[in-house]
């Protein structure tokens, strides 16, 4: 980025501030704001009324940060790199803030965003800001999401590393047929190379064949990034399953004979290792999972069992458990407030109606006597949360994966669960990927 456009960031980042400032928004403004918000890198679309899901792609603000250092200042290269991403982490962080300010949005589920430095910053100081009101899923501890979709992606740049040559030519090849006149078969290639003198680098014998091999073995992140990623987007629970599959395919192919998939695979497990355990996923995702009536704990654990080490896999079972419990608790809360605030509402309609006739009035201390055990049973009875766990797991078969709908289902069982519904339709609406909206931003000045 040259200076000139340097200087305009600059100038839209003071022009959206002065902007925010202002006590009501037009329309038009409105759609001029998430305008300049998209060139600056910073995309943003609705859920639902609770949740809102916040995409960042793009760090030209460091950059900007970056010519804004003193000159002839002489600073070790990492310290400064630090000081530049969290200079740009906080102000996209502010500006962020100042629009759901301007939009009337004060509670925020989740932050979705791609794994950009930068982005952590953002996620810090959107957590201080809001944990404090109370606008937060048990504290913000969970507040961010990192794209999947932009995991598997290094995962599998990874893998690729061990044939960079033979895609490279493979590619270059093909880029070329498809640029020429005639479309040519397979078996030409090997001529082109001392006919056409402008067909560069043809691919080796044993090129096609490795690439054969390798398409085959990355089906399955095609097909879960497809999954993760679609414009419609899937609930929430099905990210550990789609997760599970890539593992376990990049383990079994870890351990196999093959020198070329072989090798590949442990390099992929490696990165995926790092994403998994040193930046582990959102721990709210495997809530969701749980909030499937299909899988529940049972099915997170044998998971668990599988994906980590056995000293590990209790612990990190323990941390779901913990984390349903509190943010059950939480909906409880709301749940009562709701309800308090019904009867409130339902009482005052009622003010004026004649009261209780004296005689029934009176105490009868005889019934609260015997209404003793029946106040220590309901004390001491389930939870919607304990009876859901101990419930039988609903039914489900992988031919059938389509039909199934989560969402129809805490529907259906709202009268039943009517505070796990809630915080179902919540959970599961998080988004564990940013390629659909970057996608729909990435099209041109949409508004």
């Amino acid at each position: 980025m040259d200076g000139a456009q340097g200087k305009r960031v600059a100038e839209l980042e003071e022009t959206l501030e002065g902007e925010v400032a202002a006590a009501a928004v037009t329309r038009e403004e409105l759609q001029r704001t998430r305008a300049r918000l998209t060139r600056l890198g910073v995309e943003m679309s609705d859920a639902n009324n609770e949740d809102i899901v916040i995409t960042i792609t793009d760090v030209e603000a460091t950059e900007t940060a970056a010519k804004q250092e003193p000159e002839g200042e002489e600073t070790n290269k990492g310290e400064k790199r630090k000081r530049e991403v969290k200079a740009s982490g906080e102000n996209l962080s502010d500006i962020i803030i100042n629009c759901l300010l301007e939009w009337n949005i004060d509670k925020i589920c989740t932050i979705t965003m791609d794994n950009a430095s930068t982005n952590d910053v953002v996620a810090r100081c959107l957590q201080e800001h809001y944990s404090f009101r109370g606008a937060l899923l048990v504290n913000g501890s969970n507040i961010q999401v990192r794209c999947w979709d932009h995991v598997l992606n290094l995962i599998v740049q990874e893998g690729l590393d061990e044939i960079n040559d033979c895609i490279h030519r493979v590619r270059n090849a093909v880029k070329y047929v498809r640029g020429s006149a005639k479309r040519k078969l397979e078996r030409a290639y090997d001529r082109m190379k001392t006919r056409d003198l402008n067909f560069k680098d043809p691919p080796l014998a044993d090129d096609w064949e490795k690439a054969r091999i390798v398409h085959g073995f990355l089906e399955t992140f095609y097909t879960v990034t497809k999954i993760l990623s679609g414009s419609k987007y899937y609930t929430a629970n099905v990210f550990l399953r789609e997760i599970y599959r890539v593992f376990i395919l990049l383990r079994e192919t870890s351990i196999e004979d093959s020198p070329l998939l072989g090798s590949m695979a442990v390099n992929m497990l490696v990165k995926f290792e790092k994403y998994w355990l040193e930046k582990e996923p959102n721990i709210l995702l495997s809530v969701a999972f749980v909030l499937d009536p299909r899988f529940k704990m049972r099915k997170l654990k044998t998971i668990f069992s599988k994906i980590y080490e056995s000293y590990l896999a209790p612990y990190m079972l323990d941390r779901v458990q913990k984390t349903l419990q509190d943010l059950f608790i939480e909906y409880v809360k709301a749940y009562e407030v709701s309800c308090q605030q019904d009867i409130t509402s339902q009482n005052e309609k009622t003010t004026g109606t004649s009261s209780s006739t004296s005689s029934t009035a009176k105490k009868n201390y005889i019934d609260d006597f015997y209404s003793l055990d029946e106040e220590e049973d309901s004390t001491c009875s389930k939870t919607e949360l304990d009876s859901y766990l101990e419930e039988k797991i609903y039914p489900g078969k992988a031919d059938e994966e389509e039909s199934f709908n989560v969402l129809d289902y805490w529907r259906t069982h709202a009268a039943k669960f009517p505070i796990l519904s809630m915080m179902a339709r919540d959970i599961l609406s998080i988004h564990v990927s940013s390629v659909a909206s970057e996608s729909a931003f990435s099209t041109g000045d949409v508004f």
